[in-house]
């Protein structure tokens, strides 16, 4: 029991720093994040909606995750997230698209599309194993 409360801990502590540089990542640099979005092969309306809508999302996952009240809503919206950010990717890497865009924050702008794959993958497999664990409070 305490073993497990703390791998959720541990498992929620690494969520929460993804969450938290990538959504104030974004904020910060947010007229380079704004023009990387227009660029994505999405409706208009979508990207204009997603410019402002993930970064905020992004730091209210984090804030969900420092709860244990919220943590288990956390974890699941975590899930969600991610899980689209790597059908997403996985279309890039099918050649679904005419271009390849990025709209990577920091390091992630060094990593190739694989690489993203893989920490997307890892990051849902712990947001699903932290609600799997995460007991109801």
């Amino acid at each position: 029991m305490v073993q497990q409360r703390a791998y959720v801990h541990l498992i929620a502590a690494v969520l929460v720093s993804l969450f938290i540089y990538t959504g104030l990542y974004k904020l910060i640099d947010f007229s380079e994040f704004s023009s990387q979005m227009h660029n994505q092969p999405l409706p208009r309306w979508l990207t204009s909606l997603a410019t402002w809508t993930i970064p905020c999302i992004e730091l209210f996952i984090a804030a969900l995750l420092l709860f244990d009240k919220s943590r288990k809503c956390g974890f699941l919206i975590a899930f969600l997230l991610v899980t689209v950010y790597t059908v997403y990717v996985t279309l890039i890497l099918s050649d679904a698209f005419e271009y390849i865009p990025c709209a990577c924050a920091g390091i992630a702008k060094q990593l190739n599309w694989t690489a993203h794959l893989t920490i997307n993958i890892l990051a849902a497999a712990l947001a699903y194993i932290g609600y799997r664990t995460q007991r109801e409070k």
